[in-house]
């Protein structure tokens, strides 16, 4: 079963017939596809809210290109007890601007409208040029009463060019953001705090974990949102040990600190969700962007009340899910925009009707379908693929 709405149903339906004739009339498929996007962006901002006697509070934490097979060679992270592990958890776009605009919209790629990380048609100018920032998980939290923080790496080229440092966008509380004209690397980055630029010494993961245990120690009867985008394993890696895996492991040791060090210290009315923005490939040379489990498969886990512990490993689910899964769990109705489903029956262990398909894109470059046993791959050069795939593999 497709969870799909029916206009985006009606898209895949057009999505699919155009496929064939994308490369002879690449103009004309490119227009409908926009077309479908704008219909869905241009639809109102419609959150509402139920009267909720103990709303939760909610602590999401993403990782920055943190692979599968990775994710297993961390010490900790994976054998954290009391979460739930999806292991067929995946980004509909694996790379990081629009997987981010994904997790906040609840909506895919072609149609919020940020395709890559790059201008014209993806990263921070795309984002703030489409107005979707007006109408995110933030924006509905905050109108619901929720306290909301935002820290770490946001869109590529906040702080740069036509969106400055002082910008803030909608839907944020506390604001803590990496200023994208600052130097490659972890260590003394420029931040915008609270649309105020500095400098933060140390490692950027490290003073990430202050400040959430500052927010979370402040935290009064408000109930808070928290969203926090972590550097590591992003590159440059550091120069020592000798394999590449063990290298960018090396810099997972903080991310680790963080997920435990919460877990620690929430009361048992949060949940803490743990994924990453996109997977990762190392061959043939280190990258992203590509329809295979290495880059479009994540490590996803849930810990929280009513959450049964243990590894879901049948159920297909994507980051088009998390912004209506906290809603729900917040008592919040999102905007009918929203592609993605709740995963609270998952989280409470039941087996709820589901899908039994997920599209996986890059815009203007594939359009794949990933069930549990297959991948299909569409490419915009004409090729088109077809390979078998099981739970946990990496075609």
């Amino acid at each position: 079963m497709d969870d799909k709405a029916s206009t985006t149903q009606h898209r895949g339906t057009v999505q699919s017939v155009l496929r064939g004739i994308a490369v002879a009339i690449p103009v004309l498929a490119a227009a409908v596809l926009l077309l479908g996007g704008d219909v869905l962006r241009s639809m109102p901002c419609s959150a509402t809210s139920s009267p909720q006697a103990h709303r939760p509070n909610f602590i999401l934490i993403v990782a920055d290109d943190l692979d599968v097979a990775l994710y297993n060679q961390l010490s900790r992270l994976p054998s954290l007890p009391g979460g739930r592990h999806f292991e067929e958890a995946f980004v509909t776009t694996p790379t990081c601007c629009p997987s981010k605009a994904s997790m906040l919209r609840g909506q895919y790629a072609h149609s919020h409208g940020v395709y890559g990380n790059n201008p014209p048609n993806g990263g921070m100018a795309r984002a703030k040029q489409l107005g979707i920032e007006s109408c995110t998980l933030a924006t509905w939290l905050q109108a619901a009463g929720y306290d909301t923080s935002f820290i770490g790496r946001y869109f590529v080229g906040y702080g740069w060019r036509d969106v400055p440092p002082s910008y803030v966008p909608p839907g944020w509380d506390h604001w803590m953001a990496r200023v994208s004209r600052s130097a490659a690397g972890y260590d003394d980055i420029a931040f915008s705090v609270d649309g105020h630029e500095r400098t933060i010494a140390g490692n950027t993961d490290v003073a990430a974990l202050a400040e959430a245990r500052r927010l979370v120690a402040a935290a009064g009867e408000r109930p808070y949102f928290m969203m926090i985008a972590a550097m590591a394993p992003h590159w440059p890696w550091p120069a020592v040990h000798h394999s590449q895996p063990s290298r960018r492991a090396a810099l997972m040791a903080p991310v680790e600190d963080m997920v435990a060090q919460l877990l620690e210290v929430v009361d048992d009315n949060t949940y803490v969700i743990f994924t990453s923005d996109n997977g990762f490939h190392l061959s043939p040379r280190p990258g992203k962007d590509l329809p295979y489990d290495s880059d479009t498969r994540v490590p996803l886990v849930v810990w929280g009340p009513g959450v049964v512990p243990g590894v879901d490993d049948q159920h297909l689910v994507a980051n088009i899910d998390f912004a209506p899964t906290v809603a729900d769990l917040a008592g919040v109705t999102p905007p009918a925009f929203v592609e993605g489903r709740s995963l609270v029956p998952l989280l409470r262990g039941q087996a709820p009707p589901w899908r039994d398909a997920l599209t996986l894109e890059l815009v203007n470059h594939w359009t794949a379908t990933r069930t549990a046993t297959q991948l299909t791959v569409d490419w915009a050069d004409g090729r088109h693929e077809v390979l078998p795939v099981s739970a946990g593999s990496t075609p």
